[in-house]
């Protein structure tokens, strides 16, 4: 990580966390970003286990003939606000984006493997361990389930923070289904 942008997004998370006050209205958002990038979240694990089907049929009809093939999902935070957010502009969240170290549930699937289950294998949540620790530590957060996502997002990953919270939505969350196929000679 770039050292430089990497104090300048760390001052820009102080300068902006100084104002920033927990209203209920904030609480509900930040309850609504959980929930909907867990739904999101949910989508490409569908679609993961949607191309795994497609590729392990092709190859059981013998459409396909492959040694063996990885399927994994790739995220990105899609940043299409003209002018940035009120807590930071274009470029800052564009330099947010891309230094972000996302924490998103990762899963690769094989020719021959076991398709994970959805919170476990693929979230890799322990329903009884909620994170709402440290920022995410908020009064009327207490009886809500928070995803390890949202405090890599909103803690761990030092970019984006609790006041930007307000002015994001899950549908930032994108991604792609990369199949890589293997073939080998004899």
């Amino acid at each position: 990580m770039n050292e430089i942008i990497r104090e300048k997004l760390l001052n820009r998370i102080e300068t902006v966390m100084e104002d920033f006050t927990p209203t209920p209205e904030i609480i509900e958002k930040i309850i609504s970003i959980n929930d909907g990038l867990y739904s999101r979240f949910r989508m490409a694990y569908e679609d993961l286990i949607m191309m795994k089907r497609a590729v392990d049929s092709d190859i059981q009809s013998g459409r396909l003939s492959v040694s063996g093939y990885t399927i994994f999902p790739e995220y990105f935070f899609c940043y299409d606000y003209d002018d940035g957010i009120p807590t930071a502009d274009k470029k800052t969240l564009m330099e947010m984006s891309d230094e972000t170290e996302w924490c998103f549930p990762s899963c690769t699937l094989i020719k021959g493997g076991e398709i994970p289950d959805f919170d476990r294998g693929f979230l890799k949540d322990d329903p009884k361990l909620s994170w709402n620790i440290e920022r995410l530590n908020l009064p009327g957060l207490e009886e809500h389930y928070i995803h390890y996502f949202m405090h890599n997002i909103f803690q761990d990953a030092d970019t984006f923070c609790l006041a930007d919270i307000q002015y994001i939505k899950p549908d930032d969350i994108q991604w792609q289904i990369t199949v890589q196929y293997e073939f080998f000679n004899k």
